[in-house]
């Protein structure tokens, strides 16, 4: 902080409550590990650091480019979601 350090003067707590010298330390604690403009960087690497995972993100948005387009984009949301259905079963499996 500014000035002195407080701590080399000695502290007198009177009665009343006044404090001698005053306390000009702010007392905040921050345990916030990220701000908001750190975030979804942060998550979006660490999801997408694996293979699999980024190999999954960019095989779904190819689907919305019209010539690598496979078949119809219903039929592709439904075997995503019979897989994401089966996926505790193969970790339970496990």
């Amino acid at each position: 902080m500014h000035g002195p350090d407080i701590a080399d003067e000695p502290r007198l707590i009177y009665l009343d409550g006044k404090v001698h010298p005053e306390n000009r330390m702010v007392n905040i604690v921050k345990n916030q590990k990220y701000s908001m403009v750190t975030f979804v960087p942060f998550v979006l690497y660490n999801q997408f650091k694996f293979f699999f995972n980024l190999f999954f993100l960019l095989i779904a948005l190819s689907q919305f480019i019209k010539p690598l387009k496979v078949g119809n984009s219903i039929i592709f949301l439904f075997i995503l979601m019979k897989v994401i259905k089966c996926l505790p079963y193969i970790y339970y499996i496990r």
